[in-house]
């Protein structure tokens, strides 16, 4: 492959050395093969992709791609390669939030002047219900076409967009250049040739997601076998079940992937997963109990000693550390952690990468073993952040004695013996089911959750950085002259708004006296400072509202009361918060939770029960009813 210069080129080349060899297999919810291309028929069926868009006058610019997760995001964005068009990657539709996603798309259509969002299947079908500003092109299914593909790939090839929903998200530009040094050192450290089985349910959209599920494939000649990330929330098992029916020899997740394995599959589970030699795991920081309950889980399966591969990297920066394959895990304390939060090293630095621990306050280099703020410098680096001039200005730094600019990634960690480990986030991003939570979202979204709470202060954190997902707290700022039965309304509403615009289920809401959340000269909230003043009893506060989950404990077996415990649960809302009447769309929960939802009611009820079921019905009243045998 000595000649190959770019992805496209690199598709061709196994398309004519190897066009039986399977590429891309794409399995449903059970399990079942829905699709499968062999790299003739993924080649033939890129260039009919081409075809389609030249067709329709998409070529340079860029396009939004807007998909569930099946083989035509890959053809779409392939076709975009060729065309000289700048994909940008996003989510699949919720119906449960069409509208704030649609208003998210008309903003990022406005960010990158882009003429054209690429779709199909429901997503297509949203999309065109909604007012979106540019034109939306339905990808059909089954292009193919005998043309040759071009490959003049230079420039930039795509935008990622970093999470934001109210907050204005960031555009990062990646070249082409940065793509295929990405697929050339992670399929070098991670051993990944032609004769590696790939599986995978990360999302497209995502930097690793899209560099795993597309680039690996195209650069090694692997055999990529790939379901959709719901599919893996509602049934863990078919993770490891493809592992023994494809014999795939790596997997890849965060560890919240891992850990639903072992709280989901019951333990009679058996599965042969001798073949899976490595298993990346990325994403929020690595705690040893994780990678050790897993093993202690699966390891009888066929798993090696060394299984675990840790990994960094950014949207910002794409992979930059990698654990060696097939050496153990090294595990480091934070000063003052107990034994049992241990974190796992993520690796040394790959090829061409340069990273430093710095003092972010005084920009002077750490020694090894002391924690601070990762910097990195290397060849995958982005340029900047599309339309940020004064973020740019922010994010990037020079080290005196040292060539090149550096990145700040706002993740807090220390090196030691070369290696890297992370320990947290400056960034004040709060991590809840795999998902980074912005604060200033949080915080936006409590303001509207009263009238009497518009443009007051406020500040979210985790209450406990060891259980983030379980302490989210918002502290507002509320008027002192409210009564007790006004502040308890306050606290509701901004409990509900959270649930339902973020879906979020707050711990706690603390609403505070005016002038109590700490703020710099210039305004900004000063959110850890509030916390330790918060936990430390320094605030003077009005009222505080824990959330009580309410789950089936204690509640009779009517549908009606099943049904609104449940959701009640999920919501983090006390079960008279619940209503028949209300429309399923207010509670705003993403398309995981309806998921889980589906499940627990079939377990409850020892009934099929489809997550598709809840888009059918109008309000809580109608799946109550359909439940009971009225509907």
């Amino acid at each position: 492959m000595a000649g190959e210069q770019s992805l496209l080129e690199l598709l061709a080349f196994h398309a004519r050395t190897r066009p039986a060899a399977p590429a891309l297999t794409y399995l449903d919810e059970n399990g079942e093969e829905s699709e499968r291309y062999t790299f003739s028929e993924l080649y033939h069926a890129v260039a009919g992709t081409v075809a389609f868009l030249k067709d329709h006058g998409i070529g340079g610019g860029a396009a939004l791609l807007v998909f569930d997760p099946e083989p035509r995001f890959t053809l779409s964005f392939l076709a975009c390669l060729a065309t000289q068009t700048t994909a940008v990657p996003l989510p699949p539709t919720d119906p449960t939030r069409a509208s704030i996603m649609c208003d998210h798309i008309n903003h990022l259509i406005s960010d990158t002047d882009a003429p054209h969002v690429l779709s199909a299947g429901r997503s297509c079908h949203l999309l065109r219900q909604n007012a979106i500003a540019g034109q939306v092109l339905e990808v059909p299914h089954g292009l193919s076409s005998n043309n040759p593909v071009a490959s003049s790939e230079r420039g930039q090839a795509v935008l990622l967009y970093t999470s934001g929903s109210t907050s204005a998200p960031k555009g990062v530009g990646i070249n082409h250049e940065h793509l295929l040094y990405n697929a050339a050192s992670c399929c070098s450290q991670w051993e990944i040739d032609a004769t590696s089985k790939l599986i995978s349910w990360m999302p497209n959209q995502h930097s690793f997601g899209l560099i795993y599920n597309v680039l690996l494939p195209l650069y090694s000649g692997a055999h990529l076998i790939a379901f959709a990330p719901a599919s893996f929330v509602n049934n863990p098992k078919l993770w490891l079940r493809g592992v023994e029916r494809y014999r795939a020899t790596h997997g890849a997740a965060a560890t919240f992937g891992y850990q639903l394995c072992c709280e989901q599959i019951e333990p009679s589970f058996q599965a042969d997963l001798s073949s899976w030699k490595v298993g990346l795991i990325s994403a929020e920081p690595i705690r040893r109990g994780v990678c050790e309950n897993f093993m202690a889980r699966f390891k009888h399966m066929g798993l090696g000693p060394n299984f675990f591969c840790a990994l960094y990297g950014l949207s910002e920066t794409g992979p930059i550390t990698s654990m060696p394959i097939e050496q153990p895990c090294q595990y480091h304390h934070v000063a003052g952690d107990p034994p049992e939060l241990a974190l796992a090293s993520v690796g040394a630095e790959l090829p061409g990468t340069r990273i430093r621990v710095v003092d972010p306050d005084t920009g002077r280099v750490l020694q090894p073993g002391q924690v601070g703020e990762v910097w990195v410098n290397g060849p995958s680096l982005m340029s900047g952040y599309l339309n940020r001039p004064e973020e740019n200005r922010l994010t990037f730094a020079e080290l005196p004695g040292e060539q090149g600019r550096f990145f700040r990634t706002g993740d807090q960690g220390f090196l030691r013996d070369g290696l890297l480990t992370i320990s947290g986030r400056l960034k004040e991003i709060i991590l809840v089911r795999g998902k980074n939570i912005y604060p200033q979202d949080l915080e936006w979204m409590a303001r509207l959750g009263h009238p009497q709470l518009e443009g007051a202060a406020a500040a979210a954190f985790a209450a406990n950085h060891h259980d983030e997902e379980h302490s989210v707290t918002v502290v507002i700022e509320a008027p002192l002259d409210g009564s007790e039965s006004d502040w308890r309304e306050m606290a509701n509403g901004v409990t509900r708004q959270v649930s339902r615009g973020l879906g979020v289920a707050l711990f706690q809401v603390v609403l505070a006296a005016p002038g109590q959340i700490p703020k710099t000269a210039s305004g900004k909230i000063r959110r850890d400072p509030c916390r330790t003043s918060f936990l430390e009893g320094g605030l003077t506060v009005l009222h505080k509202k824990i959330t009580a989950t309410t789950g089936l404990t204690g509640v009779d077996c009517q549908p009606d009361r099943v049904v609104h415990g449940l959701f009640a649960a999920a919501l983090d809302l006390p079960i008279e918060e619940i209503e028949d009447d209300a429309p399923l769309s207010d509670y705003q929960l993403d398309s995981m939770t309806f998921v889980a939802l589906a499940q627990a009611i079939e377990q409850y009820f020892e009934v099929s029960f489809s997550p598709a079921t809840f888009f059918k019905c109008a309000t809580l009243g109608d799946v109550v009813a359909l439940l009971d045998g009225e509907g």
